[in-house]
């Protein structure tokens, strides 16, 4: 890492590290080009929307002249990292592998002589760069920071040999989690064309051949079908689990981020809806069509915008449930849905949503080969989560020094 003297700073971190400004570490390239001319105009230019948030992931790589840019860019060249200064929170950069151009709403960073990109982009996606960077937008009220806004974090960073090793690994956990992705990806697919197959009867489990009907879902339930109050609750840091659309997730109840109702005002509310085991929830406001499937004894209770579905003993709950979230469900609660601003489908129209049925033996089959599809998309997503999350744990350490790296050796 090349440091003019003075700059390099002792501090109480690692040996062989040293207090830096993160100007020390980059410099911002100055100057703008009119992608209307040759050769800019045939480069890629890259805008913030073209950035994965915290990823350091490009999704779209788009000419300057097919965007229709007209404004001035800057020009970026292999090696830098490309900075969303607008908006700090979404953690927006990306390391440059190419020659093109950046939105003037970007900084094209070049890691000065000695200092690895890779590491640069690390530390600009780390937590303490996007806290000061949050805090100094703040300052002005507006969400941007500016180069002299830049120039003030300071960091301790490690030797160049340390620095690669450092960006090598986290490099490594990079490409471990994108393959993870995909292949949450390719399950999910391959789920998705046996939905296809087994919910229309086009493909046939062996041992069934039994005749399909097709009847409205409310000739199929237990229990008319309901919903939670329509009023606002008093909410409380504690108490009964209290559930909104937003807490039905990959046909499961995501209880992460839950509101909390007194035990009172639970046991008012479940004189309408007491959901338990077995039942299906279905989002009617604001995230329509959303469906999952109560799979636990928890004690709860549910808001308006969800519709409480209890299928009767004469069909399978779960193999229902996979017809709500089916194509065919799907197109039916789109043709019925208001198309006011938030957007909501009313009880008496869930009811007419007709679904198709096999025999009872039948649909225990499909819905129990979906579920074994289903449990191996849940263990790939659950690896994929324990390895984001390692990511953000090592970052903290080897960004800081608390966990040292043998640097990496020079290949002949």
């Amino acid at each position: 890492m090349s440091l003019t003297t003075g700059e390099a700073k002792s501090s109480a971190g690692p040996d062989g590290w040293n207090s830096v400004g993160l100007m020390d570490l980059v410099s911002i390239r100055n100057g703008q080009v009119s992608p209307l001319q040759v050769p800019y105009r045939s480069m890629v230019l890259v805008a913030p929307d073209h950035v994965e948030s915290g990823t350091g992931r490009l999704l779209a790589k788009e000419s300057a002249s097919r965007q229709g840019a007209i404004s001035g860019k800057y020009l970026v060249e292999p090696g830098d990292v490309i900075y969303s200064k607008i908006r700090p929170y979404l953690q927006k950069a990306v390391l440059s592998d190419f020659t093109g151009l950046c939105s003037a709403d970007m900084y094209p960073l070049r890691p000065k002589p000695g200092v690895d990109g890779t590491f640069v982009l690390n530390l600009i996606l780390s937590q303490p760069f996007t806290d000061f960077a949050v805090s100094v937008s703040a300052r002005s009220g507006i969400p941007k920071m500016n180069r002299v806004e830049m120039a003030e974090f300071t960091t301790l960073a490690p030797p160049p040999s340390e620095q690669k090793a450092i960006g090598q690994v986290l490099t490594d956990v990079d490409s471990l989690i994108a393959s993870l992705e995909r292949l949450v990806a390719k399950k999910q697919a391959i789920k998705q064309g046996m939905m296809q197959q087994l919910l229309s009867g086009k493909t046939r489990l062996p041992g069934f051949a039994g005749e399909w009907i097709r009847k409205p879902l409310k000739e199929l339930v237990q229990t008319p079908i309901t919903d939670g109050p329509h009023l606002t609750p008093k909410f409380l840091s504690a108490g009964v689990p209290f559930l909104s659309v937003n807490n039905l997730v990959d046909g499961r109840l995501d209880l992460s981020d839950i509101r909390y109702v007194s035990k009172s005002d639970h046991v008012e509310f479940s004189k309408k809806c007491a959901p338990r085991r077995g039942d299906i929830l279905l989002g009617k406001a604001a995230s329509v069509g959303k469906v999952a499937i109560v799979e636990s004894d928890i004690e709860f209770n549910i808001w308006s915008p969800i519709a409480m579905i209890r299928i009767g003993h004469e069909n399978f709950a779960r193999f229902v449930y996979y017809q709500l979230k089916s194509a065919s469900a799907a197109n039916q609660i789109a043709l019925l849905t208001n198309t006011s601003s938030q957007g909501n489908i009313g009880m008496r129209d869930i009811e007419k949503l007709i679904i198709h049925l096999p025999p009872r033996e039948e649909q225990v089959a499909i819905a129990s080969a979906l579920a074994d599809a289903d449990t191996d998309i849940y263990a790939t997503q659950d690896r994929l989560t324990k390895a984001m999350s390692i990511k953000q744990g090592m970052m903290q350490e080897l960004l800081t020094g608390r966990t040292r790296l043998q640097p990496l050796k020079a290949t002949s």
